[in-house]
C-alpha cells in the first residue's frame, strides 16, 4: 500500500468509524469477535465504551501508519465485506477538499464517477 494511500485512508477514518457505529459491527465485533481478524479488530481499533465498543479512528490511522501493507488489506477487505466501503466511508466522511493533495484530489475524483467503489478497487488502483 502506497503512502499516498496509506495518507487517504486516514482522511476517511470518521466515515470508517460512522459506517461501523451505523451498521452495529462495532458492538458486534466488541462484544463477539468470531474470527482471527474480528479479534484482532476488537484488541487493536475499538475502545470498551460503558455500554458497547467503539471503533477508534486514532488507533486506526496508527494501524495504518505502522501495520505491514498486507495486513492493511486484509482488514480494509473485510470492510468491504461487512459494508464498510470506501465509497460510503468517503461520504460519511465529508472531509475536507482543501486538505487534499494531488493524489487524493485523483482518489476523489475515482470515488466521485464510480471507478472506486471498495477498498478491494482502492488497493488493485
Amino acid at each position: 500500500m502506497t503512502p499516498d494511500k496509506r495518507a487517504f485512508a486516514k482522511k476517511i477514518a470518521h466515515g470508517v468509524r460512522d459506517l461501523m457505529e451505523y451498521l452495529k459491527c462495532d458492538t458486534r465485533i466488541g462484544r463477539n469477535p468470531q474470527t482471527e481478524l474480528e479479534k484482532f479488530i476488537k484488541r487493536q481499533l475499538l475502545i470498551k465504551t460503558k455500554e458497547s465498543y467503539e471503533f477508534s479512528v486514532g488507533k486506526f490511522r496508527i494501524g495504518l501508519d505502522m501495520l505491514p501493507s498486507e495486513q492493511i488489506s486484509e482488514l480494509l477487505i473485510y470492510l468491504d465485506q461487512i459494508g464498510v466501503t470506501i465509497d460510503r466511508a468517503f461520504t460519511m466522511a465529508s472531509p475536507n477538499p482543501l486538505l487534499f493533495s494531488k493524489s487524493d484530489r485523483k482518489f476523489v475524483k475515482l470515488i466521485n464517477d464510480g471507478d472506486i467503489k471498495t477498498f478491494y478497487h482502492f488497493l488493485v488502483y
